[in-house]
Parts: C-alpha cells; structure tokens; sequence
C-alpha cells in the first residue's frame, strides 16, 4: 500500500528533529565509535561549547563559555546569540557560562534559568538567576538574581571546581551543583584534598542546592528551622547551616541529571574524583557522599584515607579508577522504550578525559572494559533531544568547539496487524502522572515521554483502543503516541494551543510484546490514560465491528431531558440507529459531544453501560466557558442495551451512532475484523502541493479515494482528524461520500484552535470518504487503521 508524507498538525506543533548541521570549517571534528545502529553527527559548531538542553519541541540551547546563550533548530547554522552576558573566566579555565535550564511553566513564563560565574570587587562568584525567553530571545534585562555569591575564586590559583549544572525536577524546585570552590573560601583548611568545604555547612561549596523557582525556600528541605539561615555570601557564621542545600560532601559535581522515566524526584550526580576515584551518586536529601574525607567508595590504600566509618557518608551508585578515565562530566537517562532494550532504565555518563560514555543498567552494573561510545574526549553535557527517529543523545565537546548527536535508527515502523477482534471495558485508568498511577507522581516535562503499561489483559492483545488526556499543560503543544520499540510516528494525537487546557482524544495503537506504548510530549503536562478497549487474535467469537450510517441518537438542548448543570442520562441505543436489539450487539462505537457549561472553565463526560458504577474516568473534557468538544466512544451495553452518560457541568450532551461490535455470544465470521498499522498521512491541505486534496472553503467538501490505502474489502477506516488553526466557530464531518452529512465529528469555537478527534468512518461502496466543513480550516487526516 501506499505510504503518505507524514507532517505533525500545526505550526506550532511540528516535531521538529535535530538535524545535522555544519560546524565550523576550522576545527578539528572529533567522530565518536557508537554501537550497531546508531550514528554518529555533527549538529553545529560552538566555541567552547558547555551546557545543553532540550527546550522539548526539537530546539536546544547551547551555552558557549565565554557567555552566550544560543537556541537551534534543525541543524540551522549557528544564529546570533539569544542572550550574551559578561562572565568571569570563560573558555580556557572551568570558570563562565556553564549551566542553564527551563522552568516547569517555561510554555506559560517563558522563564529559564542560567548559572554562570560573575566579576565582583575582590574576584568572581557564581550566580543562578532567571531570565524571560520571549521566542528565541532572552531579556537581559529580565535578570532576576536567586542565588548569588557562591564561592567561586578565591586566588589566581584556584579557578575551579564552581559545579555549575542546573535542573528542574518534575517537583517544581530548582536544583544547583556547586563545587569546593579548589581553595576553602574561609582559608581556614587548605585546597585540594586538604579543602574541608565541601563539610562546612555554613557554605554553599561542594553542595547540591534546592530553591523553589522564585529562589525561596522549600519547606521539606533538610535543613531549615533553628540554627539555619539563608546564605548570601561566604561570611556566614559556621554556627549556621546553609538553608539552600539539599546535600553536602562532593568534591566539584560539574553535571547531574534527572530521570525522566518517572514522576519523582530521582537524580544521580557526577562528581569528579581528586586522585584516585570518579563516581556516580543518587541525589538524596540530607546525604552527605564523604568529600574531603573520603574519595569514591574509599578503597583501602587509596587516597585520602577513610577519616570516618564508612556508614557516616551514602556510598556512590558505582565508581571508577584513574585507569579507566580522568574526570567524569555529563550523565543522561535514557528515555524507556525508544533505544534497545538494554538500555531501558540505564544511566550513561561520560568521561571527557579517556572519551568514554558508560552506561549503567537497570540493575546497577556498570562494564567499564565496554563503553558504548569512545572518541568523546572533553565531552562537557549531554541531553536527550526529541528527534525523528525518537531520541537523539545530543552533547557538547568543549575541547573541539563542537555539538554532535548520537542517533538510533535501527527502530522500525510500528507493524500491521491483521485480525483483530475487540474485547470492550469500562473505561479503566491505567496511568494518571497526579496521583501516581502506573508510575511516581510528577509532571512529564517537555520534550520527555514515558512508557506507559496498558495492562493487557494477555498475549493474544495486539493493539489498544485508549482515551488519553493531558491536564493543564503549561503552553501550546502537542502530544504523539506510538508502540515501545517502534520508530516515532510524524503524527501526534492531541495538540493544546495555550496554557491550562485539558484535552482528551482516543487513540488506537499497537501494542509492544510487553504491552507497552509511550507517550511524548512537547510541553510540560500531568497525563492520564484510560483503556477503553483491547483488540486481540480472533482466536473467539464477538468483537466484529459493523458499520453503520452515522445517525443522532440524544441532543439534550432539544430532547429537554435534564436541565443544564449536571446531567446523568440513561439512553438506549439496542434497537436504534441499526443496532439489533436482540442481543447480538455487544459494544458500540458513538460520537459524544459535549457542550461546557456558560458558567464553567471546565466540563466533562463520563460514558459508560448502564447498570454498572461509573468510573473514575472521563471520555470528553470542555475547556472555558461554553466550550465545544467531541470524542469517539467505545463503550460496551448494559444488560438492557443502553449506555450511560454522566456529564459534569454541561449546558448539553449530543450522542451520534458510528457503528456496532457483537457480543460474546455471536458466532464469529470472519468480517469486520481490524487492522491496525503506522499511522499514515492521507491529508494535509497546509502543504503545497497539497496531500490528498487541497483547502476547503466555508460550507467545503471534498471526496478522498482509500484504494490506495485500504485493500478492496475494507468497509470502514480508523482516523484521526485534526483542524489546525480553526478560522472560526464551526465543525468537521467525515462521512461515506454517498452519505449527506447530518453529524459532525469535531468542533470548534473560535479562530486559532488546534484540535483533533479520533473517528471510525464507514466506506463508500466506492471506498471514498466525503470531508465537510461549516467554516474554512486546515484539515489533516490520519489513518491508523481499518476493518474489512
């Protein structure tokens, strides 16, 4: 069959990877020895290159030493600085621009964070201060200075060890690693091993620090109360405890990283080693990891010696001689599901003296005789980056004046499957990021992904029929939704175009051996997914799909059954619209509207078989007042043949029949059966020249011919339509091209909205689908599978 381009909807919705660039012609470029499948590649070329980040939509920043901040798209050659400050050190010294990161609302404020090392009377401190990203431009002007006079040089002789990394946890706080400082900035102790900084609780040195994202206090952090204070500069009284640190006892922990595979707050730091021992440690509140008195795990005849029993410090995760490399540097996880197997809840970490990355598996082993890459040397950062193929691992190489990526393209296209029968739920939820379902409480920040367990219920399931809603995103974007192990589609499945919105959307996917899918996004949003049912080998009866003409079934505004406000509504649906009542029909694919009520931000449907208890789930959720949203439903019958709908809050429910799945008992007959597949790209009118047809005028339609899609004896096709950049108030209709349109699939209700629904369409008999729309719109068309 025939495969289409595929382009994610809307402009600000396009998955945009990061593609090779070219770096400058005068350097010296360093190519990395990766494993089977990946590759190697330059992205851009950066004077000495320090922090990277992903911004979540395909952009990184990329800090250069001497002080400019830089944001990139696609490869695009190196543009003007964002943002360019004055610093102290820079490149040649471990002193300037060397950290930064987004807040957990950057889609909303706009706010990122910088630390670098500032020129004050009597040398230099480092600084963490926030700043306001409008586009692609940083405010100078914006500085707000959270936490300033962090030790940094003492003499000439010492300009080193300032830490330096910045991260913001899916707990909302801001995270800071600060180095001894080389010297003790109280000139009390000595410098190197003889440097007890990193032990003096009245200094920020040697520390990882935790501040809330306007620079105040957490309340949960380890040391506040009695006998602590906040400290402005190192003239604090040692009778003090520093209020910002969250642990204490590292040496110069340059990089740390979070783990981006679960909602908690689970980090490991990289803290470079004096003489004898680089080490890996998890972040832990309250831990103190031994630094001056003991170096690694402190192995016997190894310096410095263990001052104190081994149980007074947290050991590290895992450690490293001087034989195998020099200094550690940057660390990344590494998102589950998108590279192979192996490397699902592993923790790489790079070694810029030897040129090593490392990874550390998901049961804590380490084989430091087998990095996975080599040909590093004076990598800096490291971050993954949202790509075509998944997940790029972008990293800087200070040394070489360089940004490079490490790809994986051995992924394939998800495969079709032919086959499948549905076995219906109530609608079940299997994964909620606010409260801890399938996975630790915490936000999915931008850019991230997670891999979530649909809980099939056994091997025969092939694919899944979820509701998936994201609450409360922190901005415009997109979400995208594809099987574990499987290359990243070009499609994404629900789009938000500001700040706030709860949207849900049905997918249909095919599922992982493991009965896994993951979910990206790009922006900062909590996730819920809710099963609404399983497609398995027709190895029994039931679940043959049988399409009908789509017909109105409820439209509360006329029916008058309940006023507005909150509607419970018990509605038969055996024996309507083509649905036999004599039992056969098991489920029932529908269309349900809601209209928000005029007086409410939010409202929500809940669809389920009468005569069971409602779940805690919703199938369609309005955003502002008199909001209009549409779903496609799945839901099997109670035993008297109706469905329920719950809706909270709503000035109205409309309820329009697609189709019909047979029950348990019907002997099976091999038609109507699914297929499901990579989702495919049959129209897009924003493109030039246009894909499938081109754009539709006010009162448009069009017809679209699936022979080349579908085989001949499809008889209706799963897709997913999206408006992108909704004109006005107004509505999509996808129906048989020999069939006037008398229901809508989805709405919107003003200029500027990005949405998109889930829709089973039955076939003409010339296999053609008519598209119609009450006001001009971009339209895209996805294709995720058919029943034939």
């Amino acid at each position: 069959m025939q495969r289409t381009v595929r382009v994610l909807a809307g402009a600000s919705v396009l998955a945009a990877g990061l593609a090779v660039g070219t770096a400058d012609p005068g350097v010296a470029h360093a190519t990395a020895t990766v494993p089977t499948g990946f590759t190697d590649a330059a992205v851009v070329g950066v004077n000495a290159p320090t922090a990277v980040e992903s911004l979540g939509d395909g952009r990184i920043v990329v800090l250069n030493q001497n002080g400019r901040v830089y944001v990139l798209r696609d490869g695009d050659p190196l543009p003007a600085p964002s943002l360019t400050i004055s610093v102290c050190g820079g490149a040649g010294t471990e002193m300037g621009l060397l950290g930064f990161t987004t807040a957990n609302d950057f889609a909303a404020t706009g706010h990122v964070f910088v630390y670098y090392t500032a020129t004050v009377a009597g040398g230099c401190v480092n600084r963490v201060s926030r700043f306001t990203m409008t586009g692609t431009t940083i405010a100078r002007s914006s500085e707000v200075v959270l936490v300033d006079n962090i030790p940094g040089t003492v003499t000439e002789s010492f300009r080193n060890h300032n830490g330096g990394d910045l991260e913001m946890g899916d707990d909302g706080y801001l995270y800071i690693s600060v180095g001894d400082s080389g010297s003790d900035p109280r000139n009390d102790s000595g410098s190197g091993a003889a440097n007890d900084a990193a032990q003096d609780m009245g200094l920020l040195s040697g520390k990882i620090l935790r501040i809330g994202p306007d620079g105040s206090i957490p309340a949960d952090n380890p040391f506040t109360g009695a006998d602590t204070a906040r400290c402005a500069d190192e003239s604090v009284d040692t009778s003090f405890t520093c209020q910002e640190i969250f642990a204490s006892g590292l040496r110069n922990p340059y990089r740390f990283a979070f783990d981006p595979n679960d909602g908690g707050a689970r980090f490991f730091i990289n803290d470079v080693g004096q003489s004898a021992r680089e080490e890996v440690d998890e972040g832990i509140k309250g831990a103190n990891y031994g630094w001056n008195e003991r170096e690694g795990q402190c192995p016997t005849g190894e310096s410095p010696p263990c001052a104190a029993a081994p149980s007074a410090y947290t050991d590290p995760l895992t450690d490293y001689p001087r034989s195998t490399g020099t200094y550690i540097t940057a660390g990344a996880f590494v998102p589950d599901g998108v590279w192979p197997e192996r490397f699902d809840g592993g923790y790489l970490f790079a070694d810029g003296g030897s040129g090593k990355i490392f990874l550390r598996e998901a049961d804590g082993t380490v084989d430091y005789n087998a990095p996975v890459v080599t040909g590093v040397a004076g990598l800096a950062d490291m971050a993954f980056v949202p790509d075509a193929d998944g997940y790029a691992l972008v990293y800087s190489l200070n040394g070489s004046d360089e940004v490079r990526k490490i790809t994986y393209s051995g992924a394939p296209d998800a495969a079709s499957v032919d086959g499948l029968r549905l076995v219906p739920v109530a609608p079940t939820r299997v994964y909620d990021t606010r409260n801890g379902i399938g996975a630790t409480a915490g936000v999915i920040r931008a850019g991230g992904s997670r891999q979530v367990d649909v809980q099939v219920p056994d091997a025969a399931v092939k694919a899944v029929l979820a509701n998936v809603t994201l609450v409360g995103a922190d901005g415009p974007g997109y979400l995208q939704a594809w099987p574990t192990g499987a290359a990243r589609p070009a499609t994404s499945i629900i789009n938000a175009v500001e700040g706030g919105e709860i949207v849900a959307n049905s997918v249909l996917l095919p599922v992982a051996d493991d009965g896994t899918v993951l979910i990206s996004t790009s922006m900062t949003t909590d996730l819920l997914v809710d099963v609404l049912g399983y497609f398995t080998e027709a190895t029994t009866p039931g679940g043959e799909y049988r399409s009908l003409t789509p017909s109105r079934l409820l439209d509360t505004r006329q029916d008058a059954i309940t006023p507005s406000g909150t509607e419970e509504v018990d509605l038969m649906v055996a024996g309507e619209g083509g649905v036999p009542d004599d039992g056969s029909a098991g489920s029932v694919a529908l269309i349900v509207t809601t209209i928000g009520s005029a007086s409410s931000d939010s409202s929500y449907t809940t669809v389920y078989p009468t005569g069971t208890t409602r779940p805690e789930a919703s199938n369609v959720n309005t955003f502002g007042p008199s909001d209009i949203r549409a779903n496609l439903v799945v839901v099997p019958l109670g035993t008297d043949g109706s469905v329920s709908l719950y809706g909270f809050d709503t000035d109205g429910l409309i309820v329009d029949l697609a189709g019909w799945f047979t029950a348990d008992s019907v002997p099976a007959t091999g038609d109507g059966l699914l297929t499901v597949m990579q989702s495919d790209r049959v129209v897009d009118t924003r493109q030039t020249p246009a894909v499938g047809f081109g754009p539709l005028a006010d009162g448009g339609r069009a017809v679209l011919g699936f022979g080349s899609v579908v085989p001949a004896d499809a008889t209706a096709v799963v897709q997913n339509l999206t408006v992108a950049e909704s004109t006005a108030w107004g509505f999509v209709a996808a129906t048989p091209a020999d069939v006037d349109p008398e229901v809508s699939n989805l709405n919107v209700t003003g200029p500027g909205q990005i949405r998109a629904a889930l829709a089973i369409t039955e076939l003409s008999p010339d296999q053609e689908i008519a598209y119609s729309t009450l006001t001009a719109a971009p339209l895209i068309v996805d294709v995720y599978g058919y029943f034939r």
